[in-house]
């Protein structure tokens, strides 16, 4: 039949020896099919070549190894970090910056012929090490064009190129300043603003607080084109007198700067003059001599006039007016008997104080000294008798008497006979008076 093909027979094959018929085909006989077993693959081949495409493919993942995310501080330097881990030859090492869909290169590390700097950079970057493994960049005077995306690429061989990305973002270091309020701070005057601090020009913003119990903080922040903030805190309180002296401080922080910043500020508050007359002491008697009335006085601001008069009668020779002292030059007569009067003024206002004398005919310390004396006697007699009644009230009644004999330690024959021997007497008597049975 036309197309078709039929089976022949192959003749018997000598011992040893076989035939396939049609050898020219690619027909395979049903016996080689069922006898011949299945081909294997090399493995030996296939694992190295596995093994070859992993590292290429294991080193090319693994890349430099740098810092994701770099923060610099504008007009700093900023380290750039990249490390090649790899166990390969290393030909070559680029720095490169992003700039959209374009590639700026910044620098080159030849292991052969050394380390270059490209254009605008030239003077800005530098190697840090000298290792081949290490071409960590250093970029100095940081300036906002120097934000974006940074890539180190190294070549090497045979796995090829790998590179890792670096993010840049530049920080602006605030300007920190401290400085009081624009009004002077009176005593008794409404709430006024004690000091103002500043943080210009950061970016971020800056944080500002106070410490400082006596007041309120208020704060405004501008934003400029330049994405800078000037952050300006006012401590505001209500003055008075007794605040002078104590301290707020203001605190800044800000990721750009290694450590807070701190800036103290002393109140000074302004008040009129508090005003009072010492050295009289009651005992100014005729013939004393070398006493003084001083006139003590706090005030702020300075400088402060004292002014000395007398109330009543006139001006007694001897006095000497000065400052804040009136000195009694003289021996002690009736005549400087009477109230003086101590004004002192400053800028605020003007206050005064006063102080009568009077000048005895003799000094009583000596019997003052007697009077003191009593008193201290008769306060220990009391605290002894009462320690006595206390001490009887807490006693028990059958041991008062023997307690009370052995307080006031009576003699025997003037301690009175106990109910018990009364009793025993009274029944003997009885006895001797009735007749027994």
């Amino acid at each position: 039949m036309a197309g078709s093909t039929e089976a022949t027979t192959p003749p018997p094959a000598p011992p040893g020896r076989h035939f396939l018929s049609n050898p020219p085909s690619n027909r395979r006989c049903q016996c080689c099919r069922r006898r011949r077993p299945p081909a294997l693959p090399a493995l030996p081949g296939l694992l190295s070549l596995g093994l070859f495409l992993s590292l290429l493919c294991c080193g090319a993942l693994a890349g430099p190894v740098v810092d994701p995310h770099v923060k610099a501080v504008w007009g700093k330097n900023v380290t750039l970090k990249c490390i090649i881990d790899i166990n390969e030859t290393l030909t070559q090492i680029t720095w490169e910056k992003i700039h959209g869909k374009s590639v700026q290169t910044i620098a080159v590390h030849h292991p052969e012929y050394g380390f270059s700097v490209q254009g605008e950079y030239q003077g800005r970057v530098s190697l840090k090490n000298t290792s081949h493994t290490d071409a960590s960049i250093i970029l100095a005077n940081v300036t906002f064009s120097d934000s974006g995306e940074y890539v180190c690429k190294a070549v090497t061989f045979p796995l090829g190129n790998s590179q890792s990305s670096t993010t840049v973002s530049v920080l602006v270091e605030p300007i920190v300043s401290l400085r009081k309020g624009p009004n002077d701070l009176i005593d008794g005057a409404n709430q006024t603003v004690a000091a103002i601090c500043t943080a210009a020009t950061g970016k971020p913003a800056a944080e500002v607080i106070w410490e400082g119990d006596l007041g309120e903080m208020e704060t405004t922040s501008t934003a400029y084109s330049n994405e800078t903030v000037t952050v300006e805190s006012r401590y505001k309180l209500v003055p008075t007198r007794f605040a002078r002296g104590r301290r707020i401080t203001c605190v800044v922080k800000h990721p750009a700067l290694e450590k807070e910043i701190r800036m103290l500020h002393v109140l000074d508050i302004q008040y009129s003059p508090e005003v009072t007359v010492t050295g009289y002491d009651g005992n100014w008697y005729i013939g004393r001599e070398n006493v003084l009335l001083r006139c003590n006085a706090d005030a702020n601001p300075l400088p402060m006039e004292f002014t000395w008069s007398r109330l009543d009668g006139g001006w007694p020779e001897g006095l000497q007016p000065l400052n804040n002292t009136l000195h009694f030059n003289s021996p002690l007569t009736y005549n400087y008997t009477g109230t003086y009067v101590c004004k002192v003024a400053n800028s605020l206002g003007q206050r005064s104080d006063q102080k009568t004398i009077y000048i005895l005919d003799v000094p009583f310390k000596q019997s003052s000294s007697v009077a003191v004396a009593g008193a201290v006697i008769g306060a220990v007699l009391a605290l002894f008798i009462i320690t006595i009644f206390v001490t009887v009230l807490l006693t028990p009644k059958k041991k008062r008497s023997s307690y009370l004999d052995k307080m006031i330690d009576l003699p025997p024959t003037h301690k009175p006979p106990s109910s018990y021997e009364d009793n025993l007497l009274s029944l003997s008597q009885k006895q001797e008076i009735l007749p027994t049975n």
